[in-house]
This record gives C-alpha cells, sequence and structure tokens, in this order.
C-alpha cells in the first residue's frame, strides 16, 4: 500500500524476496531506516566528490 516501505529485501528472482513492509514517513516510499539510506541531503554527496 501507499503507506508501507517500498524497500527491496533479497534477490528478486527467489522466492523469499519481499519488501520492508514498515510505516512509511509521509510523501515518501521508504521507512525511516530506508529513507536515511536512499535520500542522502545534497552537501553530503557534493563534498564527496571532492
Amino acid at each position: 500500500t501507499e503507506r508501507t516501505c517500498k524497500w527491496p529485501i533479497g534477490d528478486p528472482a527467489t522466492e523469499d524476496f519481499w519488501f520492508c513492509g514498515l510505516a512509511t514517513q509521509q510523501g515518501k516510499p521508504y521507512c525511516d531506516a530506508h529513507v536515511g539510506v536512499a535520500f542522502q541531503p545534497m552537501s553530503s554527496r557534493r563534498d564527496r566528490r571532492r
């Protein structure tokens, strides 16, 4: 649903593939833990290039 985390877990080619399913942050497709992985502040990405 719109309220469950869409972070993929495992290999999509196997039967034990699933999505996280925890509650999402408002307006995001992922839960708190996975938002931190998927979305990084612009300053963090810019600093890494230097």
